[in-house]
This record gives structure tokens, sequence and C-alpha cells, in this order.
């Protein structure tokens, strides 16, 4: 006669959890359970993963298909550090010409222009919005509003003589002033 009978090896040192241990407003910590049948977490899901938005203690117990399990496996999730996002560049250029919009401290840049560079030339006026990101994924969003400043009028200057000469060397302009601009 013989037999046969299965045998379950269940080595709870290969169970664990996988994933961040730190999460943010638009990224949060996806936590994975591994080496077990099935999963017992801190909020009582039974799912082999678990998502974190806040500050947690959490822990799992992972089972084998006939019930055995582990001692319970704890982990911290805490809120991603802030990152220094700096941004520079003036929001206003002149008739004619452009400005330069840039950012620092992120991994990865995208701007509504659809450009993912830290930098941006723009030439029309409107509001540049830029969504910036670190190494977790965390996001920070910037807003320039862009204008542009119109060159003075300078057509209607008038002059006490149309000439000088080492007689008439005296010479009288004057041109109707405009607000915030300064003449010399």
């Amino acid at each position: 006669d013989s037999l046969t009978k299965e045998v379950e090896t269940f080595y709870p040192p290969l169970v664990g959890i996988g994933g961040d241990s730190t999460y943010c407003a638009t990224q949060p910590a996806i936590l994975k359970g591994y080496g077990a049948h099935h999963y017992k977490w801190s909020d009582g899901s039974t799912a082999d993963s678990l998502v974190v938005t806040k500050n947690a203690q959490v822990w799992l117990i992972g089972y084998s298909s006939m019930g055995c399990y582990t001692d319970t496996i704890r982990r911290s999730i805490t809120a991603e550090p802030d990152w220094d996002l700096t941004t520079s560049g003036t929001p206003l250029f002149c008739t004619g010409g452009s400005t330069t919009l840039s950012a620092s401290g992120a991994e990865r840049y995208l701007w509504s222009t659809n450009d993912t560079t830290s930098s941006i030339l723009v030439d029309s006026v409107g509001t540049y919005t830029l969504l910036a990101y670190n190494k977790r994924g965390c996001e920070k969003q910037v807003s320039f509003n862009v204008v542009e400043d119109f060159l003075p009028k300078v057509t209607d200057i008038h002059l006490s003589s149309p000439t000088v000469d080492s007689r008439h060397n005296v010479l009288a302009c004057s041109i109707p002033a405009e607000p915030g601009v300064q003449y010399s």
C-alpha cells in the first residue's frame, strides 16, 4: 500500500510588505503583501494590497492556504517631506519681446504649453501653469499671469526749434505725460 499526502510548506520570513512608506496628496502609498496565500491588514481588508493616504501604523498578517500565519508585520506610513520648488522669471514682457519662466528643484515638469523642460520662453499674454513633480510623484503647481508692457508713445515730441547750431544751442522738448513712464 502507499499513502500520498500533500504537505504545505510556509516560511513566514518570506512574507512581507512592499511599497512606499510615504504618501502625498496626489500620490498615496500603495502597500502590497507578498509571500502568503492571503492576507489580513490593520483596516480589516483581506486584499493583497492597501492604499494609505494619511499617517498610519499599518500591520499585516500573512496566511498559508492551510491556516498557518505569520507574526504581525508592521510598517509606518508618513507624509512625504516637503520639497523646494524654486521659480524665477518676470511675468512681463515689452511689446515685441518675450520673457523666460523657469523652475528648479523638481524631478520632472509639465507646463500648460505641454513643454516638459524646466523653463519656457513666453511671447504671448496669458496664464501659464506649471506642474512639478518630485521623485516620489508628489505634485506642486505654480501659475504665472504674464502681461505685456506696452512701449511708451514717443510720437508726440515737440521741440522748441527744428535745428540746433552755435547760435541757437538751447533746445526745449515736451511730450505728453503717460502714467508709469519716465523720460530722460
